[in-house]
């Protein structure tokens, strides 16, 4: 998957940086997101495929804390790799 180096989420511009030593700093799995400072941050060192379901991930997290949605991390983690799978799974592209 090409990460893009910015991606719009209800009108902020998140900046996306790469960190291989995220794990070794902090303790947040393979990426975490700042709506205070519109930065999304993945972990350089893991699978293709774990860092593009991250991506989706930090998306949907800046989106329930956006918007305000009640959903626990556990059912946001499910729902994360589900869509991933379906997307990935089925070469989905939204571009016509």
């Amino acid at each position: 998957m090409n990460i893009p180096s910015k991606v719009k989420i209800l009108g902020h511009d998140y900046r996306i940086e790469f960190d291989d030593q995220l794990f070794a700093k902090e303790n947040v799995g393979s990426g975490k997101a700042c709506a205070n400072v519109l930065i999304i941050t993945l972990a350089s060192n893991v699978p293709e495929s774990r860092q593009a379901e991250t991506f989706l991930h930090e998306i949907i997290e800046m989106l329930k804390y956006t918007m305000q949605i009640e959903i626990n991390h556990d059912h946001l983690s499910a729902l994360s790799e589900g869509l991933f799978s379906v997307i990935r799974d089925n070469n989905i592209d939204f571009r016509k």
